[in-house]
């Protein structure tokens, strides 16, 4: 499924964890599915996005941190992106 392999990327590119490209591909696929659910269910990526780095991963994160803000909103709006591109070519 092309669409869980461009997030699965973006989230492997993004890599909270600071592992290898090998490791990221096949640690944050489970991630990219959780992604899509939380997309078409319509609940808050956001939301999402701050539990899994500090509850699934174990990081912290400090919405004081304008570093940390500014990279979950690049991924945040990446991973919307993604998603609203595919969902326009599924409607075409």
């Amino acid at each position: 499924m092309k669409l869980v392999e461009d997030i699965n990327r973006s989230l492997a590119e993004w890599n909270p964890l600071g592992v290898s490209v090998s490791i990221s591909l096949s640690e944050y696929r489970e991630y990219a599915i959780e992604v899509i659910e939380v997309l078409k269910a319509g609940k808050s990526l956001e939301q999402y996005l701050v539990k899994l780095l500090t509850e699934k991963m174990g990081l912290e994160y400090d919405d004081s941190n304008k570093e940390q803000v500014k990279d979950l909103q690049n991924i945040y709006i990446k991973l919307h992106y993604i998603f609203d591109r595919n969902c326009r070519k599924n409607d075409e």
